[in-house]
């Protein structure tokens, strides 16, 4: 009798069966995304995040791996458990699936000129009053020397009476933006100036000359 007691009691505890000795696997609640927005300035920029996964208690569940995915391929590639590179402006959301519940992040990007570069138009000479045969090309770039795309440019005339068209151009995919010049009626020294419509601090210049070229 004791003996089969004894067994009974064995069996009990292997199997969990006094008051759960046995731990059970904890099932996910809740998936936290920290932070939960997340912004950039610059391509290709790599932004790490932080995922959480708790139970039903707010506890920390190690060990699982919960699924990464963007809704935005345009802006954010996915390159790990927990970093997403970005590839282009706009916005995305990150999703992170562990089990049957989800969580998700808001990413932003808009790239933020830190430098201007006159690429080309600078320099010509040219009739007054009469468009210079090249225009005006401005390039900007953003902190990791990526072209800027979607960036606002004004132009405007410095010195002499001329014109330039358009006096505001979005940037393009490759970070330029660009106008005609017609010179003053002057003869002599003219200049224009270009910037990002946001940040005047990037202020350069193009020059050009009037030259009366075409015979009596």
């Amino acid at each position: 009798m004791f003996r089969r007691a004894l067994a009974a009691t064995i069996v009990l505890l292997a199997t969990g069966g006094c008051d759960g000795l046995v731990d059970l696997p904890a099932t996910p609640e809740a998936v936290e995304i920290i932070p939960s927005s997340i912004r950039s300035d610059a391509i290709p920029d790599t932004l790490e995040f932080t995922i959480r996964i708790l139970d039903e208690r707010g506890r920390e569940i190690e060990g699982l791996s919960p699924t990464v995915a963007t809704t935005n391929q345009n802006v954010i590639h996915v390159t790990g458990s927990n970093a997403v590179v970005t590839v282009g402006n706009g916005t995305a959301t990150l999703r992170v699936v562990a089990g049957s519940i989800f969580a998700s992040a808001s990413v932003e990007v808009v790239q933020v000129p830190v430098e201007a570069e006159v690429v080309a138009g600078n320099g010509q000479q040219g009739e007054p009053g009469a468009p210079l045969p090249q225009p005006l090309v401005l390039e900007l770039r953003d902190r990791l020397g990526t072209p800027a795309a979607d960036v606002e440019v004004a132009f405007g005339v410095a010195a002499g009476d001329g014109i330039v068209d358009p006096e505001a151009m979005v940037t393009g995919a490759n970070g330029t933006a660009s106008a005609t010049w017609t010179l003053g009626s002057t003869l002599g020294p003219q200049r224009v100036h270009a910037f990002p419509s946001e940040q005047p601090e990037l202020i350069t210049e193009f020059h050009a000359e009037g030259r009366a070229t075409s015979l009596p």
